[in-house]
């Protein structure tokens, strides 16, 4: 009830049409919150808190809580004013202008420029859409926000949280990845996507499901990311219309929305699940500079690189080449994901055996019913977030629990950022799995190059075997995947992990299954699995 209430009150700060805050002013010591700050300075900001006062938010962002505000001085506000045929603030629309207000706001975040990083931020916006951050000539001093907004003003520190100023106001994204697409840049890809059937997916946000176990309505968000590949580049190898794509492929079946048709194979082999943001695939872990990514082509990934000069995609070392990002052409922010431009046509490649961090709940049908995902401030701020998954509503998972009508077999966690145990957990979340004594639970693996790798489980270890069950693993049914053995330990709660089996081979590249066997059904907290490649 508390959690609802909270829900609530959040919703009716943030959304009411008129301020509940109106006349009350909010200053603590001798400083002053976001909107009090701006009003000091009305010469740079005067049109930005008429906008606060006209949507009825002035107040509200005065309010003791956290807040990172990116705000148009008043020229930014002019300039957009006169582009948008407005003579004053009032000319706004008022649902427009409210949407304005939220889409320049992360709420529960005090964002400062020491942790910007190029991408996509972590951070929704309080209309739940996500701004990205990027550097220009200069680094610090030309960092842009949605590649077109320039911060003139860094972090100036106010008593509910930090305000950022723009040169641009920012326009709100409503382009989904297929709306960038459908120009006159992209009419070959355009085309491709259309012949395949991938428009639709390209161009969905969200939907709604039934949540069967509790007859809830679940809404479903969707993210992706596409290499998009322009016409001026098809162009370099000779590639000026779908016709010659296909010739150039070698495409001879006409069946174009079939799985296995060599052109959907291109298309699907350009489309990520989720929003991979550059900053995400030019991150790699200690030691490793090559690791594989799953792309919606059947068993077909991509490799991405770092050597001296860059960030590749399907760099090929015998000859010094691969695909790079247009720069300044990556990051294009979407509603649906994220968009990277590439500079080759980017033909299906195969890829080297790398080492892979399998998140056990990195799964885009996971995330889409997830309010929380993947962040590292939890519940916007300190708390845990929880969510049991859906029988049937992510495709990767399927079990069997003892009884079998057990309702939380699997449970998503977003961990809270203030409890040590959870420090390590990649990506801040992990799964917490109880499939009762004797019942299972079996996960897709992402598709994995064939080779000889060795498995090692990372898992949240509780001090008492109470709190924590025993598990045995196996690897496509039949595998035996080492001894079973006790998540906990007894010195103390903590991150841990336990190496699964030190070879196992696979003979061919494909996903496979795992599967996880609760010995007395108490809880298991797992976080991933990772690969080892063995030479």
């Amino acid at each position: 009830m508390q959690k609802i209430l909270s829900i609530f009150l959040l919703g009716f700060v943030l959304f009411a049409c008129k301020d509940p805050y109106e006349g009350t002013t909010y200053v603590a010591y001798d400083e002053l919150p976001v909107a009090s700050y701006l009003n000091s300075r009305s010469e740079d900001f005067s049109l930005w808190v008429e906008l606060l006062h006209y949507t009825g938010l002035y107040s509200t962002f005065n309010l003791y809580t956290d807040y990172t505000a990116f705000v148009p001085n008043n020229a930014a506000m002019e300039k957009f004013m006169k582009e948008q045929g407005y003579n004053s603030v009032t000319d706004i629309d008022k649902e427009y202008a409210t949407f304005l207000v939220k889409y320049h706001t992360l709420h529960n975040k005090v964002l400062k420029q020491e942790e910007f990083s190029s991408g996509v931020m972590n951070w929704p916006t309080a209309i739940d859409e996500y701004l990205s951050i990027s550097f220009g000539e200069g680094g610090l001093t030309a960092i842009y926000i949605n590649n077109t907004s320039k911060i003139v003003e860094l972090n100036i520190e106010v008593t509910n949280g930090v305000v950022h100023v723009l040169d641009e106001v920012l326009i709100p994204v409503v382009e989904t990845i297929w709306d960038r697409i459908d120009s006159d840049r992209f009419s070959i890809m355009k085309d491709a996507v259309t012949a395949t059937g991938y428009d639709a997916l390209l161009n969905k946000v969200q939907d709604t499901a039934l949540d069967l176990s509790s007859g809830n309505e679940i809404i479903r968000r969707y993210y992706f990311t596409l290499f998009a590949v322009p016409d001026s580049i098809y162009s370099i190898d000779g590639i000026r219309s779908l016709d010659d794509l296909k010739s150039k492929i070698g495409v001879e079946q006409s069946d174009y929305t079939n799985a296995d048709n060599l052109l959907n194979q291109y298309v699907a082999y350009h489309i990520v699940s989720q929003r991979q943001s550059y900053d995400v695939l030019a991150t790699f872990q200690d030691g490793v500079d090559s690791k594989n990514i799953n792309t919606l082509a059947n068993k077909e990934l991509i490799n991405i690189s770092k050597s001296d000069n860059g960030i590749w995609i399907n760099y090929d070392e015998t000859v010094e080449t691969g695909t790079r990002f247009i720069p300044f052409r990556n990051d294009i922010t979407c509603k649906n994901g994220v968009l990277h431009e590439v500079d080759t046509w980017m033909p299906v490649a195969t890829p080297p055996t790398t080492v892979i961090d399998w998140d056990l709940s990195n799964y885009a049908d996971l995330a889409a019913i997830c309010d929380y995902f993947q962040s590292p401030n939890g519940r916007g701020g300190s708390g845990t977030y929880e969510k049991v998954v859906p029988e049937d509503e992510v495709a990767a998972y399927y079990w069997e629990a003892i009884p079998l009508t057990k309702p939380d077999v699997i449970t998503y966690v977003n961990n809270r950022n203030n409890d040590g145990a959870y420090y390590d957990c990649k990506f801040f979340d992990h799964l917490e799995i109880s499939t009762g004594a004797g019942g299972w639970v079996e996960i897709k693996t992402p598709v994995i190059v064939k080779g000889t790798y060795k498995m090692t489980l990372y898992y949240v270890s509780y001090l008492s075997v109470n709190s924590a069950g025993e598990m045995q693993c196996y690897m496509d049914n039949d595998t035996k995947l080492g001894s079973s053995f006790f998540v906990s330990n007894a010195t103390a709660t903590r991150y841990s992990n336990k190496v699964l089996v030190s070879s196992i081979t696979f003979d061919e590249t494909d996903e496979h299954t795992l599967r996880i066997v609760g010995i007395d059904g108490k809880k298991l907290e797992l976080d991933y699995i990772k690969f080892e490649p063995i030479n």
